[in-house]
C-alpha cells in the first residue's frame, strides 16, 4: 500500500510542476497567435493539470479506503473469535494470530 501511494504522490508531485517545466504561458501565447484570438487554452491546461491531480487524489483514498476495510474485517474476525471462546468458560485473554502470524 505505501509503495502505491507514494507512486502516485510522486506523479501529483511531477504534474503540479508542469505549468513551470513547460511553460504553459508560452504555449498559451503561441496558440493564441496561431488561432487568433482568446481560446481559454491557459484555464484548459490548467484544469486538465488540476482534474488528473483529483483523480489520483481520489485512487489514493480508494486505496486507504480498501485496506482499512481489510483491517476492519481481520480485526472483527479477531474479535469474535475473543467473544466466543470468553463465552464458552475460556481464558480471559486469548491471542488471534492473523494468516500464521
Amino acid at each position: 500500500m505505501c509503495i502505491t501511494i507514494n507512486n502516485i504522490e510522486q506523479v501529483r508531485r511531477a504534474l503540479k510542476q508542469l505549468p513551470e517545466t513547460l511553460n504553459f504561458v508560452n504555449i498559451q501565447h503561441a496558440i493564441e497567435q496561431n488561432e487568433g484570438g482568446e481560446l481559454g487554452v491557459k484555464s484548459n491546461l490548467h484544469a486538465t493539470v488540476k482534474e488528473a491531480d483529483q483523480m489520483m487524489l481520489s485512487k489514493i483514498q480508494r486505496v486507504v479506503d480498501h485496506v482499512a476495510d481489510k483491517v476492519a474485517e481481520h480485526y472483527s474476525a479477531g474479535m469474535s473469535s475473543f467473544c466466543m471462546e470468553r463465552e464458552g468458560g475460556g481464558p480471559l485473554m486469548t491471542m488471534t494470530f492473523i494468516n500464521g502470524m
